[in-house]
């Protein structure tokens, strides 16, 4: 979770900007290309909305959109595509859409042990406190590490 601290009549007092204990939350990149999302712990889901990659074929019986360049860790396992007819986890500005923010390149977010980091060659998200299985996601194509 990312903290600021501000000193305030000479005590220093926390205040938590990214997300419940958790580890809810709904970032975007500096760039808007890349949108991530956690609404529980231990799991997150990302899409490129634009990119020169995902040509992964959709699941025999999807009644829905494909995105092929969503990317998912979700129970331990990374998943690429998505069959789903809602917006899954892109920032939609606006009056009644929830809160997505800017994650700055160099910053990181964390939903239970997935960490996922916003850097100007993509996103990376991985289990393990930030080494173990994941990806990472870019204009330029995906990465899966295993």
């Amino acid at each position: 979770m990312l903290r600021v601290s501000t000193l305030v009549a000479g005590a220093a007092v926390a205040f938590a900007l990214a997300a419940p204990a958790h580890g809810a939350f709904h970032i975007t990149t500096p760039s808007g290309n890349i949108d991530c999302r956690s609404d529980a712990a231990n799991q997150v889901w990302c899409t490129v909305e634009k990119g020169s990659w995902g040509k992964a074929r959709p699941a025999s019986g999807c009644p829905n959109d494909w995105f092929p360049r969503d990317v998912r860790i979700e129970r331990g396992r990374v998943i690429q595509g998505s069959c789903r007819g809602d917006i899954g986890p892109l920032c939609v500005k606006g009056p009644g859409n929830d809160k997505c923010r800017v994650l700055a390149y160099g910053r990181s977010v964390r939903s239970g042990r997935i960490v996922c980091t916003s850097r100007v060659a993509g996103v990376t998200c991985r289990l393990g406190d930030g080494r173990g299985k994941g990806f990472r996601v870019a204009r330029e194509g995906l990465r899966i590490f295993r």
